[in-house]
């Protein structure tokens, strides 16, 4: 089986890098409680801060590895296979498939989270 490169345009690489970095730079600055640096000028409600840090953690640190394991061997197959663009694109779209599992699933573990964060919170507030 012959696999044929898809040339991919200087355009649609910035595209993907500028994605890539505003989801790291959304996801550490969920985490430090800025804003992000999308030019947003309006915060959102902090609860909704800790929430979403809470399931990008869950979906980077529980979900994408087992979707990254899932990739590999045994379960590959050139049947199925997406040619070079899964190759280059293939932890991307783990990410983004993990981020809506977690979205979707309602875990326990981000409700848990997302619960210590808030205690965690109030008692940096009333004491701080």
């Amino acid at each position: 089986m012959q696999v044929q490169a898809t040339a991919i345009s200087p355009h649609d690489l910035r595209q993907a890098t500028r994605l890539a970095s505003f989801q790291s730079a959304r996801f550490d600055d969920l985490l430090n409680g800025r804003a992000a640096a999308s030019g947003q000028s309006a915060t959102p409600p902090q609860e909704d801060d800790a929430r979403t840090a809470s399931e990008a953690l869950v979906a980077i640190t529980l979900v994408q590895p087992l979707l990254e394991q899932a990739r590999k061997d045994p379960f590959r197959s050139d049947l199925f296979h997406g040619g070079f663009a899964e190759d280059a694109f293939g932890a991307k779209l783990d990410s983004i498939i993990a981020e809506r599992i977690t979205k979707a699933s309602h875990m326990p573990i981000v409700e848990s989270l997302y619960s210590q964060m808030t205690q965690a919170r109030g008692k940096v507030d009333t004491h701080g």
